[in-house]
């Protein structure tokens, strides 16, 4: 960015660095410069000697070398982030000027130009040389260098097992990612924990010149301890596929992950399990932290019981196809984090399962029809279109008798169920209860019901929708007895009235 301003201010200036009159500031080795805030300014360099040069900043901005006043042609020089600045390094032949300028938005630029000693040297390792080699964070061998190095070949070896490691050029240094190696080795019994880990490198050189060896010959020998087998996984159960719904205590709704060894239980297990669902990037992103069960040497969850469609977890209601599912933190019985293979959280297990909605266009008719008296009825049929989209415990009966609302379960054995000739439908005879009969406002609905899809589709019915005036006794004279429009009325005068009255605060037809 700040060499796009560079770039912005000489078009439209008009100038060039050939054509102005430059006032060069001659850069001394092991001197640390600052740069001018919001300000040209011209920086050259003379190697008195050929070798390796180092320019440190941190990181703001600081000289990117050319070969020439006009800074047309670049010098190449390899590039790293370096606690928490930035290095570049470059070979130089003795007498050989390099040019630069810079512009910088920072006012605390500040870099440093070293041209000393052309040894190459290991800064730090880690982890420390001769520990226990941890493999339950990221497993990484991380090498520091004084400048920036290419290798020929890195080889792992461990109780006469060998493998060559790749390594990886990052933050100014050498990465290599043993957790795999180990982990195999761990697994398939050649190593058991305490033996001598040997990391050999060879061919470290300098990559700004490879005349620029380590030690005599470019090779580098390094001492570990080998870990232990930790707590590892050993086998998971899951489903084939996310539902946006399963219905309470579905066995196929568990994900359980088994370990082969004892966990830790109660407050110290730290366990955690996350759902993602959507794009964090557009906005439109579902979490959900689930509660996990551990038992013995099992940690589960139950997926059970919640609707979750694209429409209420994310913004946009868009299906993005699967479910994100990921488990970290799992504490063996030891209090020792288990193994997990890849980088990022500790103890770390990630499962990206395809996301299907569960929809259901689940119909049902009563006979008799909403509204309807029980009096003289026995039996209420109740028709419904899909039998496998709902399960049910029985049939409520809710009714009012007096000043009473009274609940009645009518259990599946009084039930009698027949299969209709579509197949997936089904006509359900419930037999009504003798006090429902008599009773107002009676709502027939399932009990305990539950849908395959997760949305209440409603199957209710209400009857004897209000009491007759006969169920009340207008010769009280205590009988609160109201028209419509509020006016207070006596047993009396509504004997033989036909209309709708409200008596002792209810709603009653007298016919």
């Amino acid at each position: 960015m700040q060499r796009l301003w560079l770039l912005a201010i000489m078009v439209i200036s008009g100038l060039s660095a050939s054509a102005q009159d430059v006032n060069w500031t001659v850069i001394e080795p092991n001197v640390e410069y600052t740069v001018p805030s919001m300000k040209l300014a011209y920086w050259k360099f003379t190697a008195p000697q050929s070798g390796i040069v180092v320019i440190s900043g941190n990181d703001g901005e600081f000289p990117r070398p050319y070969t020439d006043e006009t800074m047309q042609t670049p010098i190449n020089y390899n590039h790293n982030y370096v606690d928490g600045g930035q290095r570049i390094d470059f070979a130089m032949e003795a007498g050989q000027t390099f040019y630069s300028s810079t512009f910088s938005l920072n006012s605390n630029s500040k870099f440093t130009l070293t041209m000393g000693s052309q040894t190459l040297e290991l800064t730090s390792v880690t982890p420390s040389e001769n520990s226990v080699f941890d493999i339950m964070g990221s497993g990484l061998l991380v090498l520091n260098f004084n400048m920036t190095v290419a290798i020929d070949k890195a080889t792992l070896t461990c109780n006469g097992m060998s493998a060559e490691i790749v390594g990886n050029v990052n933050s100014g240094g050498l990465q290599f990612d043993l957790k795999n190696q180990l982990y195999e080795w761990l697994t398939n019994g050649s190593i058991t924990g305490g033996e001598d880990l040997v990391m050999t490198i060879t061919g470290v050189r300098s990559a700004a010149n490879s005349s620029v060896v380590y030690g005599d010959n470019g090779t580098l020998t390094l001492h570990f301890l080998a870990p232990s087998k930790p707590t590892m996984l050993i086998g998971q159960t899951m489903p084939e596929t996310f539902l946006s719904y399963w219905m309470k205590d579905d066995s196929k709704a568990m994900i359980t992950l088994e370990f082969d060894g004892p966990l830790m239980t109660g407050e110290q297990q730290t366990a955690v399990c996350e759902l993602n669902f959507g794009s964090a990037e557009a906005s439109d992103f579902y979490a959900e932290s689930l509660p996990v069960t551990v038992d013995g040497n099992t940690v589960s969850v139950n997926l059970s019981g919640k609707l979750r469609t694209p429409m209420n977890m994310v913004p946009s209601g868009m299906n993005y196809g699967s479910m994100f599912v990921k488990f970290y933190n799992i504490t063996a019985a030891d209090g020792t984090k288990v193994f997990s293979a890849g980088q990022g959280q500790v103890s770390a297990f990630q499962f990206d399962i395809p996301f299907e909605e569960i929809t259901s266009d689940i119909t049902a008719e009563f006979t008799p029809d909403n509204g309807a008296q029980l009096t003289n009825v026995s039996n209420i049929l109740l028709w419904i279109s899909d039998k496998t989209a709902l399960t049910y415990n029985g049939v409520i009966f809710e009714y009012t008798q007096g000043n009473d609302r009274i609940t009645k379960i009518v259990d599946n054995s009084q039930i009698t169920h027949q299969a209709d000739i579509s197949g997936n439908g089904e006509e359900i005879t419930i037999p009504v209860p003798d006090e429902a009969k008599t009773a107002y406002n009676v709502v027939v609905s399932l009990n305990e019901v539950q849908y395959i899809d997760g949305v209440d589709h409603n199957i209710t019915c209400t009857y004897n929708v209000t009491n007759s005036i006969g169920d009340v006794k207008v010769d009280n004279q205590n009988t609160s007895i109201y028209n419509l429009n509020g006016y207070m009325m006596t047993p009396t005068y509504i004997k033989g009235q036909k209309g709708v009255y409200i008596i002792n605060g209810k709603k009653t037809i007298v016919k």
